[in-house]
């Protein structure tokens, strides 16, 4: 993935793009301002994806190009669209970027997943996604100032690894997570006041209720929405 974006980089950097605006994830969003940056496109942090698209917006009716506007997925996406609305009502050809999960994230990790499609179309001129950079990105950023100008979106999506593909583990994988439990039960067991710190996937992975039937405090991460005793 980091080969697609650094090439996204220079597309856009080939493109005129100057300027981006946005609030700084820690994965793919950050890996393109990082990009960007090496190739003197300027980033400028802002206090809310919606200010940071308006800015993008302004940015590219000064500028005359197709300035950009970088936010992560969910909620990041979500704030992000009335400044992308904003660009639709005033004709500004900018295009925002946005992490997302691709369709085959197993849904036991599909953290706050958004469908990107059904959310931004209505507002942009027209969209797509990483992988498909090579073959559409002149043409959508073209699209953007053609006719009656307006925004444009692409999808920052990371491909499935390996490990997050839905198969039966194998029986060594097997034997790991068997001595892994074993070896958590015992530490349990032997605590005089033990306490259960569970991440987010626990729950996703179907363990909310037996985590909430142990007769000892049980704390989950925020993003779980578990419970705190």
């Amino acid at each position: 993935m980091n080969d697609s974006i650094e090439d996204l980089a220079s597309r856009l950097a080939h493109r005129g793009v100057k300027y981006a605006f946005g609030v700084t994830g820690s994965g793919p969003s950050l890996a393109l301002i990082t990009a960007l940056d090496s190739r003197s496109v300027k980033y400028f942090p802002a206090a809310h994806e919606a200010s940071a698209a308006i800015m993008a917006g302004a940015a590219s009716a000064v500028t005359g190009g197709t300035e950009v506007s970088i936010s992560i997925r969910g909620p990041g996406f979500a704030n992000m669209l009335p400044g992308i609305i904003n660009n639709c009502y005033e004709n500004r050809p900018a295009l925002s970027i946005s992490e997302c999960l691709s369709g085959d994230v197993p849904a036991w990790r599909a953290h706050k997943r958004l469908d990107h499609r059904a959310l931004v179309e209505p507002i942009v001129k027209t969209r797509t996604a990483l992988d498909d950079v090579p073959r559409s990105l002149d043409a959508v950023l073209d699209y953007a100032k053609e006719e009656t100008p307006g925004p444009v979106h692409l999808d920052l999506c990371a491909r499935t690894s390996r490990d997050d593909s839905v198969r039966a583990p194998t029986p060594t994988a097997r034997r790991h997570r068997d001595k892994s439990a074993t070896n958590a039960l015992s530490l349990v067991e032997a605590a005089h006041r033990p306490v259960v710190i569970a991440g987010s996937f626990a729950a996703r992975r179907g363990l909310a209720d037996r985590l909430a039937s142990l007769q000892l405090p049980v704390f989950t991460t925020a993003a779980a929405k578990g419970l705190v005793d």
